[in-house]
């Protein structure tokens, strides 16, 4: 009997939540195509993804709602004296399969709408900056070679354009970092090490 509460659980809840995760992701896609054409990358964003990185966020938020109809079921699952039938053991199975399915495609791949938004965008922004950097770069070339002085203010430009150059092509141009998809494995495991237990402890 409690197996099919925690199933009601995962349709009451996922009829509610799933709709909102899918819309989530739909607008993530929405914007990582909206965003591939044109100069968007914002070199000097806090984010360090070029003020992306709220995108990805979303993402993963998409993800963790995906989560929350089996965070929610799976403990009454897990407090069933029994795995009981057969059928009952392939539905919550497949249950948690169709979970993982479900996180991965809310998280993975609107990160990856974003993350080709991203590598376009940075590129429009590594070529608005290259191009008077390598003009800079020239003219103080030909100086040293013709053995001139270069002025103070020139040097200076140079330097800067260096540096907002390395800036840019240094920033990664995935919105995520290793702890959010480290955070986010641990979020799509949970359910099966509980699963596991379950079987391993009551078969």
């Amino acid at each position: 009997m409690t197996d099919w509460a925690g199933l009601l659980l995962y349709a009451i809840i996922g009829g509610i939540v799933g709709p909102m995760a899918t819309t989530i992701s739909a607008f993530t896609i929405y914007c990582g195509i909206k965003f591939r054409d044109g100069d968007f990358f914002d070199p000097l964003a806090k984010d360090r993804r070029g003020g992306f990185k709220s995108l990805g966020t979303i993402a993963l938020w998409s993800s963790f709602m995906a989560a929350v109809t089996p965070g929610i079921a799976i403990p009454i699952l897990f407090l069933a004296p029994k795995l009981g039938t057969t059928y009952e053991v392939v539905i919550n199975l497949g249950l948690l399969l169709f979970l993982v399915a479900c996180v991965v495609l809310f998280f993975f791949v609107p990160v990856y709408y974003v993350h080709i938004a991203i590598k376009v965008s940075r590129k429009y922004s590594i070529k608005r900056i290259e191009d008077p950097y390598r003009t800079k770069f020239d003219e103080f070339l030909e100086r040293i070679e013709s053995r001139k002085v270069a002025k103070k203010n020139e040097i200076l430009s140079l330097l800067a354009l260096k540096e907002i150059h390395q800036s840019i092509t240094r920033i990664s141009d995935w919105p995520m970092d290793y702890v959010a998809i480290l955070g986010l494995i641990i979020n799509v495991a949970l359910p099966f090490l509980s699963y596991i237990v379950k079987f391993l402890t009551l078969g």
